[in-house]
């Protein structure tokens, strides 16, 4: 950060420990879902706001639960403000179990962390851990500037063996597919991958 200033934190919150306090019950529910994440909303805000928009907006299809290779542990993976639909899942059933987690999720105050911003500071997250949330909490003019570098990762998987036997071809056959995946029912999107 090069403007130091008082708000405009950070929170943190531990996505493994979200899932692992989640019943057994409903973690065997939500380990095989998909969910969609968009960057539709974020170059909506950006584009509000006055930010640049960099590339275009896409949507993706992502395990509502991922795999973490190095940590061999699953972590919930989900935002409020990329993750939309559960597939498979009826629109009032999806938003019911989205804000459901979202919720547990936001509650788990104990799993939380917050960064406070001045002048050199540095944090270095794992994002197949962790979410991140900026705090608005600031009303000044001033402006302030920060440098963000996210290297590339695995994509996201459900399990060791998905990560152990993930294969590029099929990954970008799969992706050349999502609109149509994004376009099945409930019903015929449940048959196809449940």
């Amino acid at each position: 950060m090069l403007q130091s200033g008082a708000g405009g934190d950070t929170q943190f919150v531990d996505m493994i420990e979200a899932y692992d306090r989640l019943s057994p019950t409903l973690k065997k529910f939500i380990d095989k879902l998909d969910v969609v994440h968009t960057s539709k909303i974020q170059a909506v805000t950006a584009k509000n706001e006055g930010g640049i928009n960099r590339k275009p907006s896409i949507d993706s299809i992502h395990p509502l639960v991922r795999y973490h290779p190095v940590l061999r542990k699953k972590a919930l993976f989900l935002n409020s403000n990329f993750s939309t639909r559960v597939l498979g899942l009826k629109d009032e059933e999806s938003h019911a179990l989205l804000e459901l987690l979202i919720n547990h999720t936001e509650g788990l105050l104990d799993a939380h962390i917050r960064a406070s911003w001045d002048e050199n500071t540095v944090v270095l997250w794992d994002n197949r851990r962790l979410i991140h949330t900026a705090t608005l909490d600031w009303d000044s003019d001033d402006i302030r500037h920060s440098f963000r570098i996210t290297p590339l990762a695995e994509r996201p998987v459900r399990n060791e063996q998905e990560y152990e036997t993930w294969d590029p071809e099929k990954e970008k056959e799969k992706i050349r597919h999502t609109e149509e995946y994004l376009a099945l029912t409930p019903a015929q999107y449940s048959e196809k991958f449940y």
